[in-house]
């Protein structure tokens, strides 16, 4: 049961894996993107009482940690890989060390007011906590899966979307700001 719980998530993060490979981007940091994103969205929505808020939150942190990777493997010319590890180790430090200085040494950010947490997707429809609402909420994003993958691979086949990867030279089709292209994949693409 426990499974169902945490594979929404991972399967987002896996889809948001294979949109970064698809455009050329090796980033296997999204780990610690999630990390640090869930930690500052928790702060943010524990502190300002707004849920919406830490939600937006979350994701900028994670952005600006795709920022960094992406200035260091576009500016810098380091390693994808090896960037992408070290933000794996990054994210999930800086956030335990974060959480245990603002939270009197604990590793646990506080629960937040029922009023400040998100509405959930299938709230009504059936039992919170129960087996079909995790059945459900996990086979919306199995969907979305495949979804991706007819959008990528079937009727319309994304095939521009491979403008960055390694060899930038010889993949560019046209006039196209190769720098900004890269940046925006690096950041938004994890």
């Amino acid at each position: 049961m426990r499974f169902l719980i945490s594979t929404p998530p991972l399967l987002l993060a896996g889809l948001g894996s294979c949109c970064s490979e698809r455009s050329g981007v090796v980033n296997i940091g999204i780990e610690g993107m999630m990390t640090l994103g869930a930690f500052v969205g928790a702060c943010v929505a524990y502190f300002t009482g707004n849920g919406w808020l830490g939600f937006f939150a979350g994701g900028c942190a994670g952005a600006l940690l795709g920022l960094i990777h992406a200035v260091v493997c576009v500016s810098l010319h380091a390693d994808q890989t090896i960037a992408g590890t070290a933000i794996n180790f990054i994210g999930p430090g800086f956030a335990v060390f974060l959480c245990k200085a603002i939270f009197d040494n604990s590793s646990d950010s506080p629960a937040l007011d029922l009023s400040a947490k998100l509405p959930k997707m299938f709230e009504g429809k059936f039992a919170s906590g129960s087996f079909l609402y995790n059945v459900v909420s996990t086979y919306s994003v199995a969907y979305l899966s495949f979804f991706c993958w007819y959008l990528y691979f079937g009727l319309f086949s994304l095939k521009p979307v491979t403008v960055c990867g390694s060899g930038q030279q010889e993949s560019i089709p046209g006039p196209v700001k190769l720098w900004e292209s890269m940046y925006i994949r690096f950041a938004t693409l994890r």
